[in-house]
């Protein structure tokens, strides 16, 4: 049977590096919730960037509620079900997206935090190569996420809680003790 897993934590904690292991070796589905974030920028001929971001993720929720996101990729999820694929979600920001997915899908969402400290999470997006940040820009992006999306309570919400204050060896350690039993057809570093 599939399963549904979510990922949540604030920027620079290392979900992406812990979804692109987990989907490696399972063959889960990833699905980017942020995807539909830059899609809306870019249909609205606004500048890439944090601040468009912030202003479109903002006004989709204020548009749809703040399971609006989960509602939107619903439908791919549906879509890898029934292909037989179970799903890694990047990311739940909200404890009514993670009720959404598992009122829809029968409880099989599991809800994975991953943990870093500011320091740690500020030095991460400062070298990125992709959506680079300064320290005053995660500021602002953790205020959004705690006072606004209030990922702070899916983050206490989930079962699963990875401390990732250490090198990528150590966070695929750690996947690999808590998360493999989780996807059927997931599979341990030798």
């Amino acid at each position: 049977m599939p399963k549904l897993l979510g990922v949540t934590g604030y920027s620079g904690a290392g979900k992406t590096s812990a979804i692109e292991y987990i989907t490696a070796r399972s063959g889960a589905n990833r699905i980017y919730v942020g995807q539909l974030i830059t899609d809306e920028v870019i249909a609205r001929r606004l500048p890439l960037g944090a601040d468009s971001e912030k202003n479109v993720r903002v006004g989709l929720r204020e548009l749809y509620g703040m399971a609006g996101l989960a509602v939107l990729v619903t439908p791919t999820i549906r879509a890898s079900f029934a292909l037989g694929r179970s799903v890694v979600i990047d990311a739940i920001c909200s404890l009514e997206e993670l009720d959404h997915y598992r009122k829809t899908f029968d409880a099989t969402a599991v809800l994975v935090s991953i943990l870093a400290s500011f320091d740690v999470r500020a030095d991460r997006v400062a070298l990125r190569s992709e959506k680079t940040m300064t320290r005053e820009k995660l500021v602002e992006r953790d205020e959004l996420e705690k006072n606004v999306l209030r990922t702070d309570l899916a983050i206490e919400a989930a079962e699963i809680k990875i401390c990732n204050e250490g090198d990528l060896p150590g966070l695929h350690e750690q996947l690999d003790a808590h998360v493999c039993g989780l996807i059927p057809s997931f599979h341990k570093c030798p």
